[in-house]
């Protein structure tokens, strides 16, 4: 994204700046554009340098399905899905027979309630949430300013694990989102 932001900056120089004012040309050389060209191609091939570098360092961290299978692995886990704050399913894992799109949107509710509980107690920014139920737990966890993580595991899941495994991947899972 800075490379983007720098391209953007460079490509709305002023044409005055590239341009002789006639009071200040007179008398100087006439502009070169053969040396201009060369300047602008050096920087347009540094901007193009770091968003290739942005974009291994992003490749490195795997893409927005390669962390979700990441954590859809841990035992006892029935679905990993990523959701918009207002409940549109970005992306999920989960196993057969189980409605993803109901998850998202039964659990933007449950996860704008919890935020919002911990504002009025003064608890700060929310981490995890966990609603525990008799047959396994649903853990909530923002991703971004735009998007949240849920997880629902049987009741066997290793919960110290996967909050290990959350906080591990939430940074990676909000830059391969582009959240």
């Amino acid at each position: 994204m800075e490379g983007y932001r720098i391209r953007d900056e460079k490509q709305n120089v002023p044409l005055q700046a590239f341009v002789c004012d006639e009071a200040e040309g007179a008398g100087a050389d006439p502009l070169d554009f053969g040396t201009l060209m060369d300047e602008v191609q050096e920087e347009a091939h540094e901007v193009q340098k770091q968003e290739t570098e942005t974009t291994t360092k992003e490749g490195e961290m795997g893409t927005t399905r390669e962390i979700l299978n990441e954590l859809a692995k841990l035992q006892s886990i029935d679905a990993v899905c990523l959701v918009a704050r207002d409940g549109f399913l970005l992306d999920s894992i989960a196993r057969t027979g189980i409605d993803t799109e109901m998850i998202g949107a039964i659990a933007s509710s449950g996860f704008g309630a919890s935020e919002s509980m911990g504002r009025q107690l003064d608890k700060g920014s929310m981490t995890i949430s966990m609603i525990e139920f008799d047959r396994g737990p649903v853990m909530l966890s923002p991703i971004g300013d735009s998007a949240f993580l849920v997880i629902v595991a049987d009741k066997e899941a290793n919960l110290g694990m996967i909050r290990l495994k959350l906080k591990k991947h939430s940074s990676e899972l909000e830059l391969a989102a582009a959240i």
